[in-house]
């Protein structure tokens, strides 16, 4: 069975406990559930802390690791972006904290509450945008344009070649509509 076929079979069996797994996808699941639920409990941890967590709690190489680590982003999710969304929601509901106790008059309180929001901003980059985006107003497709004539590309054109296109496109003619673009610039069909 292929990797593919594995970590379709795995994913599957997530959410439906009838999916019958073989004793190594069992087990593969098994640890990417405990590394998960590890992350979990410590959101922070790096990547390179998961894998080695893996590393040490399985027996793992460092690729299969990294496999590993690759599997659960892919099935489970990437728990650090899940924590940015969890800081933004703990700021927007401290924003309104603050806003309802500056309504009710205690400044003091409100203004604490700003200024460690404004701190659990700074410190989880929450303002920011999770990752760059592309300029996709500032692509331009090129224009590609086609011509009959050779001398575009600096070669020199043959009568004889030419001659011969044209007996072809008189034989030819009935069966298909052709627009030849001319030397000239003009167009012929």
């Amino acid at each position: 069975m292929s990797r593919q076929d594995s970590l379709d079979l795995i994913s599957k069996a997530l959410f439906d406990e009838s999916v019958q797994l073989s004793e190594a996808d069992q087990l593969m699941m098994l640890r990417l559930k405990d590394a998960y639920t590890f992350w979990l409990d410590k959101p922070l941890l790096s990547d390179s802390d998961i894998r080695d967590y893996l590393i040490v709690q399985y027996d793992l190489s460092k690729p299969q690791a990294l496999n590993d680590l690759y599997r659960i982003k892919i099935l489970l999710g990437n728990v650090t972006n899940a924590s940015k969304e969890f800081m933004r929601h703990k700021v927007n509901v401290m924003m309104d904290e603050a806003y309802a106790a500056a309504s009710s008059g205690f400044d003091k309180k409100a203004k604490a509450l700003a200024k460690i929001a404004e701190i659990i901003i700074a410190n989880n980059r929450t303002d920011q945008d999770d990752g760059e985006q592309l300029p996709f107003d500032k692509i331009v497709p090129k224009d590609y344009s086609y011509s009959l004539d050779p001398s575009i590309v600096g070669v020199k054109p043959d009568p004889a070649i030419k001659k011969k296109a044209e007996s072809l496109y008189q034989k030819y003619a009935e069966d298909i509509e052709v627009e030849i673009e001319d030397n000239d610039g003009r167009e012929d069909t």
